[in-house]
């Protein structure tokens, strides 16, 4: 798979078919593998560019959970971090679903150390 290099980060990408440019962002936590049942059709007429996003695929990913969340519980926390390379896991304990939002300071002061420890 192709890398591309920005700020000392590595993002991996692919490009498939000849034509006009699509680029394929993933949705929500995905890598680029969620069109993997699109870009054959696409690109029979676009040239498909997909890509993981930071955090996804093959791509430095912090995980982050809610001690308290009832919805996605800390049990998937180690088949997560053991299928991203260059992972790292970090557990709010007074937090549940939404640690971004729930708490907004250590939620940012942990994801600044994680991007600047990946970025340089």
């Amino acid at each position: 798979m192709p890398v591309v290099r920005a700020n000392n980060i590595d993002i991996n990408y692919e490009v498939q078919g000849e034509g006009e440019p699509l680029v394929l962002i993933p949705y929500l936590a995905a890598d680029q593998a969620c069109y993997a049942f699109q870009v054959a059709d696409y690109a029979k007429q676009f040239t498909c560019f997909t890509v993981d996003l930071r955090g996804a695929g093959l791509s430095p990913a912090q995980i982050t959970f809610g001690r308290h969340d009832a919805a996605c519980s800390t049990r998937f926390a180690g088949p997560l971090t053991e299928g991203i390379k260059d992972s790292e896991l970090v557990v709010f304990e007074d937090c549940a679903h939404a640690p971004i939002y729930e708490n907004v300071e250590e939620f940012n002061a942990k994801t600044m150390a994680f991007l600047t420890r990946h970025s340089r």
